[in-house]
């Protein structure tokens, strides 16, 4: 089963993160399946293809059994809901927020107390990663910055920018009604951030971008409210478990 302290430590203006190989828990789909509502497993068994079926198993699993560490309770307890853009919340949060992403057979996990918090994995795939699709998912300014790096280098920056996207629009917990373009983020150097965002201005100086160190062929990013000097802003990430 899932081993993790049965009361993890999570101090304020810090992040928790778990990279998780879901592939490395299958044979234990089944028991961990205990762990999930008949919603979960109803979902789940909607799935066509086994693979997808023991990943989400294994997901919801982990997603239970962390929140039930913070929170003190049997990960049956959890009690998850959705905002009405589709991020989901526990209920029995005390200050807990928390997000998830996960991209082939890796997962990731955040939590936080206190602040808005997003996430994202992505397995890079460049087919996916042209300028064609760079110029309809992303703003103007990020693509123009996409098109001056080298073509060599332009799948795996595409895919930093993607995830950096991603994670905030998370954190911001709207979804895609939140327009793309509206946004930039800084996804060319070791100092991830917001340009700009045209309808909320103050998130440049109230969100910080994370770009997270993960097994090739991924590429992660979180994102936060979380107040942090340029200085030390990396020891408020904590990984706790990477399998």
């Amino acid at each position: 089963m899932i081993d993790l302290p049965s009361d993890l430590d999570l101090q304020r203006e810090r992040i928790h993160l778990f990279l998780v190989d879901m592939d490395s828990y299958f044979p234990q789909a089944d028991d961990l399946g205990s762990l999930l509502n008949e919603t979960e497993m109803n979902r789940a068994e909607r799935f066509v293809f086994d693979v997808d079926r023991r990943r989400f198993i294994v997901a919801r699993a982990w997603l239970r059994r962390l929140l039930a560490s913070y929170l003190a309770i049997s990960p049956q307890f959890v009690k998850l809901s959705y905002n009405v853009y589709g991020k989901p919340f526990a209920e029995n949060e005390n200050g807990l927020s928390f997000n998830l992403s996960h991209s082939g057979h890796l997962a990731l996990f955040a939590v936080c107390r206190d602040a808005e918090i997003g996430v994202d994995i992505e397995q890079v795939k460049p087919e996916i990663a042209t300028l064609e699709i760079a110029q309809k998912f992303f703003a103007p300014k990020e693509v123009q910055l996409l098109k001056g790096v080298p073509t060599e280098r332009r799948s795996e920056l595409f895919f930093d920018c993607w995830t950096q996207k991603e994670a905030y629009i998370k954190a911001k917990g709207m979804g895609l009604s939140l327009d793309l373009h509206s946004f930039a983020v800084n996804f060319q150097d070791d100092d991830p951030r917001l340009l700009f965002s045209d309808h909320h201005p103050d998130d440049v100086e109230k969100f910080t971008i994370f770009k997270l160190s993960v097994p090739h062929p991924f590429k992660a990013a979180v994102a936060s409210s979380i107040k942090s000097g340029a200085k030390d802003r990396y020891r408020r990430l904590c990984y706790l478990e990477a399998s």
